[in-house]
């Protein structure tokens, strides 16, 4: 806060005024970079806009953008990563290819990380409580999605 309070040229004691706390500050600053997202992806379509596109290839338009904050803005988008040693998730992974469920020709280690990074940007959104949340229940969502992820590990059934 010290350090966010020189910067803007201000006391901590103003910062205060504004943020109750560290976590209100971070969700505020989360808010004002996704904002600022939104208008670059805006600007992206804006640009490669043309007569006849079509609402799927405005879609690809923004979702490169989107994704594309990671080699545009790297610093910027790391609002929590946190890496942690392998846990149940890989042993059960080892588990199943031992045991023939997982599929042995699924690249684990992509699927391991997508399905991690997928479920936690889910959950970091739901406990914001950023508007589309709202439009689907969280706990169908999160179940639909862990089903995703588990179904795409899944071996083939044996016939």
């Amino acid at each position: 806060i010290r350090d966010i309070a020189h910067r803007a040229g201000l006391t901590e004691r103003s910062v205060y005024r504004y943020f109750a706390g560290k976590d209100e500050l971070v969700i505020a600053a989360a808010y004002l970079y996704w904002d600022r997202a939104k208008e670059l992806a805006a600007q992206s379509l804006a640009k490669q806009r043309r007569r006849g596109m079509t609402g799927i290839e405005e879609i690809r338009v923004l979702l490169r953008s989107y994704a594309g904050l990671i080699f545009t803005d790297p610093a910027g988008i790391r609002f929590s990563l946190y890496e942690v040693a392998p846990g149940p998730i890989a042993a059960a992974i080892r588990r199943g290819l031992a045991d023939g469920t997982v599929d042995p020709n699924a690249d684990v280690k992509m699927l391991y990380y997508n399905a991690y990074d997928a479920i936690l940007g889910v959950i970091q959104r739901m406990s914001v409580g950023v508007p589309s949340v709202h439009e689907l229940d969280g706990h169908a969502r999160i179940d639909a999605l862990c089903e995703q992820f588990t179904r795409a590990f899944a071996a083939p059934p044996k016939q």
